[in-house]
């Protein structure tokens, strides 16, 4: 255990605790996703968080529902990532170093992008979740992230297929 303390900063504790793996009856199946009704397993779903430990957590919860997610690490990061292809939807965190979310969704609408973006964002006042629509997200979820909530929004988002991804699947 590691701790450090700043005066009239508060006080950081770190520590590591050694478990055991999860018995196979209770990691996720591959058949996970079925509970989001409108995404198949398939969808690329980048996470655009600086936060580590909700970068975690939101990784693990879409990987427990069976989808495939990598991490920006702020907005421009999420942008040059959306740009290389292949990203699904974007889980977008409102306040970020470099760029906030809020300024990265709306340069990524300026250009075209259509894929769904959810905020994720600790903010829950009704204003918040108004200013993330103004924006161009595509909804929006509160933090802490709970896995019910989380099943409901991506059940619930619009999706809206990469450019090609038409033709790749007519071909197949």
């Amino acid at each position: 255990m590691t701790a450090s303390s700043t005066p009239g900063a508060g006080s950081v504790f770190i520590f590591d605790m050694p478990a055991p793996l999860a018995p196979s009856s209770v990691r996720p199946s591959k058949d996970a996703s079925r509970v989001v009704a409108n995404l198949p397993s398939t969808v690329r779903i980048l996470v655009a968080e600086d936060n580590p430990v909700n970068q975690r957590v939101a990784v693990q919860m879409l990987r427990k529902l069976g989808f495939e997610a990598e991490v920006a690490v702020n907005g421009q990061a999420a942008i040059e990532r959306v740009a290389r292809g292949d990203v699904d939807l974007i889980l977008m965190d409102c306040q970020m170093p470099v760029l906030d979310g809020l300024e990265a969704t709306r340069r990524l609408r300026a250009e075209g992008v259509r894929i769904p973006i959810i905020a994720m964002t600790a903010n829950a006042l009704d204003g918040d979740r108004q200013a993330c629509l103004d924006a161009g997200m595509d909804d929006y979820i509160s933090k802490p992230i709970v896995p019910a909530a989380l099943t409901q929004v991506l059940s619930a988002v619009p999706m809206h297929r990469r450019p090609g991804a038409e033709a790749a699947s007519e071909s197949g």
